[in-house]
């Protein structure tokens, strides 16, 4: 099935490839990903068993992505950040996944990227030693960001974990920030803290947003989490605010 999948794939004009549920180990990505050269690509959608290293060489060969999604790591499945030695000359606008993948991809980056959207999917070892400064360190390296979207990991956090250290920001100018709680249901009890409440914090650290979306599951009303998002956020700040109740409650 692959020498006949990679076969199609190098004779074909596609602008779009989406490779996502298809349970390739790391090697067979490689060998699926190594040879093919396609001039016309792009978007690219690919799973997180695909190692960093061989997402970033795809790249280098494919300067016309503009959009690429790494869908989040199965159980168990865990890469470590490391520096990928590589240059890459993009024009990427959309940049959505786990840290794994995303902060590799931007330290490639020739030029620091003007994102319209870049999505970080957490995992709950990027906590380290909070998530903020995680979500950072992949921040600070582009130019701008229209949307920062950040899906929380279905589990208990700490309030360490979810702290944000006060005067510590970002000097990128974020117009968006989406945080999302909506894959929590049943996964932890109210006592580890409610994560929207406290993800509130992480407001101050983009100072120049202009809208802040939450969406997920809360142990607060509405009322309370706009309340809580207000004493972080500047006066003039969009809000929306969708909840849903835990099964629990």
């Amino acid at each position: 099935l692959l020498p006949f999948t990679i076969q199609t794939i190098r004779f074909s004009s596609l602008e779009k490839l989406r490779l996502s549920s298809i349970k390739l180990s790391s090697a067979h990505w490689d060998k699926l990903l190594r040879d093919l050269a396609i001039p016309t690509l792009v978007e690219l959608r690919v799973d997180a068993d695909c190692a960093p290293s061989t997402l970033t060489r795809f790249l280098a060969r494919h300067p016309a992505i503009d959009h690429l999604a790494v869908n989040p790591p199965r159980p168990g499945v865990r890469w470590r950040t490391s520096r990928v030695t590589m240059s890459l000359t993009l024009s990427m606008s959309v940049l959505d996944g786990p840290l794994s993948h995303i902060l590799p991809v931007l330290r490639c980056h020739r030029i620091p990227p003007t994102l319209t959207v870049l999505g970080i999917s957490l995992q709950d070892d990027d906590a380290s030693p909070d998530y903020i400064t995680t979500i950072l360190r992949c921040v600070d390296y582009c130019a701008s960001v229209g949307c920062l979207l950040l899906s929380i990991p279905p589990q208990s956090h700490s309030h360490l974990a979810m702290s944000c250290i006060p005067g510590i920001h970002s000097a990128v100018l974020v117009k968006r920030l989406a945080i999302d709680y909506s894959d929590a249901s049943g996964s932890c009890p109210a006592s580890a803290g409610d994560v929207l409440a406290l993800s509130a914090a992480w407001i101050e650290a983009f100072p120049e947003v202009k809208h802040v979306s939450m969406r997920g599951y809360s142990t607060v009303t509405t009322g309370d989490l706009v309340h809580i998002i207000c004493k972080f956020a500047v006066d003039d700040v969009i809000l929306s605010v969708e909840l849903q109740s835990h099964p629990w409650m």
